[in-house]
């Protein structure tokens, strides 16, 4: 480029296009837009995303924790018992030939199983966890979505837990359990759990 060009006025010189910030801006949209159109995601208003923020939950969702009085939910890694029993425990239906192989062998083998489904698949996937429930399975609440909660503030991993548990609700299923995403846990997500 020559020193002389006004690159500011989107001159084109060797055959190279300079661009203003706002029409980078504004390719690189595109590019998100169409991204967003090939993997079949959606847009939303912000307003209809269910919130995650402590924004104007927190006074609410202080007297919950202050009831709660610090009490921590339990962590099962094994259930005491006098009889052999293996629990089968599946998070993330995302997949749905994963899916249908893990129902069918299941099913193959008279096992039971377990799954802990985020709110956001229980939207997505309503015709999966009818399959799920059709298996003879269970389900439990595994949050709004499969990010971990560990960072997360006491109020935004309750109303994760309350989110889903609603959306489990909706499908006719009381759910007992939580399970974090990965497992991942620490003494606030705990503690919401219990609450």
């Amino acid at each position: 480029i020559d020193g002389d060009d006004d690159i500011g006025q989107n001159k084109i010189s060797n055959n190279v296009e300079i661009k203003s910030e706002q029409e980078r801006t504004v390719e690189v949209l595109g590019w998100i837009l169409e991204a967003m159109k090939v993997n079949k995601f959606e847009t939303e208003y912000i307003s209809s995303i269910p919130s995650t923020s402590d924004f104007n939950k927190t006074p609410q969702y202080e007297s919950v924790k202050n009831q709660n009085q610090g009490e921590k939910a339990l962590v099962y890694y094994k259930i005491p018992t006098d009889t052999n029993y293996v629990s089968y425990i599946f998070r993330d239906i995302s997949d749905e030939k994963g899916l249908n192989f893990v129902l069918e062998t299941i099913n193959k083998s008279s096992s039971k199983a377990t799954f802990f489904v985020t709110a956001h698949e229980l939207e997505d996937y309503p015709e999966r966890i009818q399959k799920i429930l059709d298996a003879g399975c269970t389900i439990e609440n595994g949050g709004l979505d499969q990010k971990t909660l560990a960072k997360d503030s006491f109020a935004q991993i309750y109303e994760e837990i309350l989110i889903c548990r609603d959306k489990l609700k909706e499908f006719g299923i009381q759910s007992q359990f939580f399970m974090p995403a990965g497992g991942i846990y620490n003494d606030t997500v705990l503690e919401a759990a219990s609450a």
